[in-house]
């Protein structure tokens, strides 16, 4: 019954110029010897340069017999479920095992030295080797949770967040969580942490050590940029993800024995570029204390402008620095982009003070490690799609800190993305992979049998909706 497919890739989308990425320096080209008595002149560094990832068309080869047995999981009437916030126990694998699909759990960015992956149910361990470790909880906000606070809370939003469909609050999903690895462990040093309890200490660097996350948010009175029933869902223009306000949070944590070599640096442009470049941000915005220096280093290293300091309920104070979509452009791209263009009026009211502010960080609270910027607790139960345990208020009537309206260089003109448009597997919104199933209904498609048949038994999913006979 299983289906067996062989990805294949296309150009990428979009024409844009190469991006430059401060973390990727190569050496100089020039290394041949110099003739005696005469001296050359050293060329500047070459930068590498950062390409969109191309599009992968999956290839899906199935038996008669293996169809049959597919339209057999899919026939009204299936069973459905919904995940309980106890996703991680044992009895609730097999939903988490169906619900979060290869597709779901598959999604990774890459940067010269490390894989960023999503978090996996067997990252438990390594996740409480860095919340447990007191060098880490100074610059953090939860304090010092337990082992079954790390798992039950952390790690359970972690894993969940991976299902986009079970929280489509107002963007496609809630956030990117990536677990941070090494793509090749043994060439990483480890310091020796003798500063570190020794049941927190490491002896290599394989698996998880630690993660780099983007939380998203929308406008409460923006369109809304989830699948909608009836419709095929495709993936929304930079100008559709402005008229929502779709803006970006960074926080991160790092292995303490890993500090000091650049890796939080990498992961920062490569989830800061992802985040504007291929989500479609409008802004994005990190708040590390201001014991976080060099958190706060990261933040100037990529454009990140101060904007305000606030002292949150914790008692430590948070530095504020955000960085819109037209200055990321111009200072990656070279591309100046041009003035708002219709269904960015709103926005510009905004500056004025005439409509809505676009601050909305949903009352989450906020939680830093080490080179953290904004890694921030918000409990999801993930029970029914909206089920969450803390405030989602979106910024009506909260008393939460907001971020200022949204300047004009967060909607100017660059173009309307590299994805924008293409139709999109409606299960993981893998905006990289091409749909290659069309469900009878013909506007509901997937990228795989594994996420149709998780949109079919998920409780509200597809089959509450689909109008095929």
């Amino acid at each position: 019954m299983a289906t067996a497919a062989a990805p294949t890739e296309q150009a990428t989308a979009g024409d844009l110029p190469p991006i430059q990425n401060p973390a990727e320096d190569s050496a100089d080209e020039d290394d041949a010897p110099k003739s005696a008595g005469k001296k050359k002149k050293k060329k500047p560094k070459k930068k590498k340069t950062k390409a969109i990832p191309p599009e992968t068309v999956p290839v899906i080869n199935e038996t008669p017999d293996e169809t049959a047995a597919w339209e057999t999981q899919l026939a009204k009437g299936a069973k459905t479920y919904s995940l309980p916030p106890w996703i991680l126990n044992e009895r609730e694998r097999p939903k988490l095992d169906i619900l979060r699909t290869p597709a779901c759990a598959g999604f990774t960015l890459r940067t010269p030295r490390l894989i960023l992956r999503q978090v996996a149910v067997g990252d438990t361990t390594a996740i409480r080797r860095i919340k447990m470790e007191p060098v880490v909880q100074r610059t953090q906000l939860y304090g010092s949770p337990t082992a079954s606070d790390i798992r039950d809370s952390f790690q359970r939003r972690y894993v969940a967040s991976s299902i986009p469909a079970l929280d489509r609050s107002g963007a496609w999903r809630d956030e990117w969580v990536f677990a941070i690895t090494a793509k090749d462990a043994p060439s990483l040093k480890l310091s020796a942490g003798s500063n570190l309890r020794v049941s927190n200490r490491i002896k290599d660097a394989q698996g998880y050590l630690g993660n780099f996350a983007l939380s998203l948010s929308t406008h409460p009175h923006g369109q809304p940029l989830r699948p909608t029933r009836g419709q095929v869902y495709s993936q929304p223009t930079f100008q559709q993800t402005a008229e929502s306000g779709l803006e970006g949070k960074l926080f991160y944590e790092l292995h303490p024995q890993l500090w000091g070599q650049g890796l939080a640096s990498e992961a920062f442009g490569e989830v800061l570029r992802f985040a504007f470049e291929e989500v479609g941000c409008v802004r994005v915005s990190a708040d590390p204390t201001t014991s976080a220096e060099a958190s706060i280093a990261l933040c100037n290293k990529f454009g990140m402008r101060f904007t305000r300091e606030v002292a949150n309920h914790y008692g430590k104070p948070q530095m504020f620095h955000e960085i819109t979509r037209g200055e990321w452009f111009k200072l990656n791209r070279g591309l100046e982009g041009s003035a708002a263009s219709a269904g960015t009026e709103d926005v510009k009211k905004d500056e004025n003070g005439h409509a809505h502010d676009h601050g909305h960080n949903h009352g989450h609270e906020h939680e830093h490690g080490d080179d953290c910027a904004h890694d921030h607790d918000h409990d999801h139960t993930h029970g029914h799609g909206h089920d969450h345990d803390h405030d989602h208020s979106h910024g009506h009537g909260c008393d939460h800190d907001h971020p200022p309206p949204l300047p004009s260089s967060a909607v100017v003109d660059v173009g309307p993305g590299p994805w924008a448009g293409k139709k999109v597997c409606r299960w993981c919104t893998d905006f990289r992979t091409r749909p290659v199933i069309t469900c009878k209904c013909g506007w509901a498609k997937y990228c795989s049998r594994e996420c149709q048949r998780a949109d079919w038994v998920y409780r509200g999913g597809h089959q509450a909706e689909c109008d095929a006979k």
